[in-house]
């Protein structure tokens, strides 16, 4: 129903005819007011009524309204915001609104911009309607923000600090004892500290170390009898390559014995000897192929008879001989 306001017929003149208009424009506005109030034309929500009481406006963000018979809207809990989107920012926030939307996990309340915020790099936030972030620990890192958990340092990595972005990386020849790491790198398996403590140096043949680990306690361990850190082929041990940095040993294949003069090397049978099993303590060295049998290369398993019409007279032979009789 519109409200209009008309100059009363009894209302006398006063002083003077200004006097008298501003008495009937005050008159008129307090009748508006109370008009509204009484008949409830106030019936949007997410709005109030202006200082005159005369025209709705929509709630300023950050200030909601669910009701139609309101005066004021009411301001959002903490941790809530009016954006439509709980993980935007300020300049998103919405005007008009009736409820308020709580802030998203990797989001918090920010006070000074009256809005959710992501979390910064190195922090998280697992909750929602959080009001603060929590920075990774060390071990862990964030690196990106709106991060809802801390991600753990893989394995060679590193962060001694709290509430960063990113892990290091260890040295050369350094590890992490654990995944997540917070302490500083130690020497990686196959490697120990030198004498002085200082930097991390190969295991030398014939000792292994399997694990990485730190300080001057964590030493490389020598080969277990008849086992090597040397490489190996098929056919038996090799003097080849081999040695530094071992992880683990490797035992005397079948075909090898160990040197009795280094422990740290498996050598192979020579031509004309054989060795079925791999080494121990009792097959110290290798077995002479026996007359009419000969093996023709090192690291022989077994050795191979003699043709018909061939022969091999003595032990330890490398080859087999035609008879003469068949020349």
């Amino acid at each position: 129903m519109p409200m209009c306001c008309w100059y009363p017929p009894h209302l006398p003149l006063l002083l003077s005819p200004t006097f008298t208009f501003f008495v009937f424009v005050f008159i008129c506005k307090l009748k508006k007011k109370l008009f509204l109030y009484l008949t409830n034309t106030n019936e949007k929500i997410g709005a109030v009524p202006d200082y005159t009481g005369s025209t709705c406006v929509p709630c300023l963000p950050g200030t909601y309204q669910a009701s139609a018979t309101a005066r004021f809207c009411d301001p959002c809990p903490q941790g809530t915001t009016t954006a439509e989107n709980a993980a935007a920012a300020a300049i998103f926030d919405t005007q008009g609104s009736t409820s308020c939307n709580e802030c998203l996990a990797g989001y918090y309340f920010s006070s000074l911009s009256n809005a959710c915020a992501a979390c910064r790099l190195g922090a998280y936030s697992n909750v929602t309607m959080a009001t603060t972030c929590h920075e990774c620990t060390a071990g862990t890192f964030a690196p990106a923000q709106g991060a809802t958990a801390c991600t753990a340092c893989g394995e060679g990595t590193h962060q001694t600090m709290h509430g960063t972005s990113s892990c290091q990386t260890c040295a050369l020849a350094m590890s992490t004892v654990v995944i997540d790491a917070a302490q500083e790198c130690v020497c990686a398996a196959g490697f120990m500290l030198d004498f002085r403590g200082m930097i991390c140096v190969p295991c030398p043949p014939g000792f292994f170390r399997a694990e990485a680990g730190g300080g001057h306690e964590a030493q490389c361990s020598l080969c277990p009898p008849f086992s090597s850190t040397w490489q190996t082929k098929n056919q038996g041990a090799t003097e080849g390559e081999g040695g530094g940095g071992a992880t683990t040993c490797a035992y005397c294949l079948a075909g090898s014995v160990r040197s009795p003069d280094d422990s740290s090397v498996c050598l192979a049978c020579a031509a004309g000897s054989y060795q079925p099993t791999p080494p121990h303590a009792d097959t110290q060295n290798c077995t002479l192929c026996a007359a009419g049998t000969f093996a023709p290369a090192q690291g022989a398993t077994a050795c191979t008879p003699c043709q018909p019409n061939y022969y091999a007279a003595r032990n330890g032979s490398t080859a087999c001989l035609q008879c003469p009789q068949y020349r």
